[in-house]
């Protein structure tokens, strides 16, 4: 017997890099794309949906039409994911060759 999730099940694995590690969070969808956005325009983070980034259109919290339309973009992207996606949030990309 197989289930089926829903959509308003599916939940959304937020994997948060900073100077301190990693932070991982499992959410319910709606939450998880609240969190992704605060943590965008609040703490500057980039956002990988598994490998593809995410490009917000926004200029910030206060332009609520380019917000709305990049958290239905966005949970249109992760609702496409066969399983549990996986967001990935990094600030400053560091290391590699100089």
């Amino acid at each position: 017997m197989t289930t089926t999730t829903t959509k308003n099940e599916k939940t959304v694995i937020i994997k948060i890099a900073d100077q301190t590690g990693d932070t991982e969070l499992v959410q319910k969808l709606q939450e998880g794309v609240e969190t992704i956005v605060n943590q965008h325009f609040e703490q500057k983070k980039w956002v990988f949906a598994g490998a593809r980034q995410f490009q917000f259109h926004a200029t910030g919290l206060d332009d609520a039409a380019g917000l709305l339309a990049d958290t239905i973009r966005l949970r249109e992207m992760l609702e496409e994911y066969d399983g549990t996606p996986q967001v990935f949030l990094t600030g400053e990309l560091t290391g590699g060759a100089r």
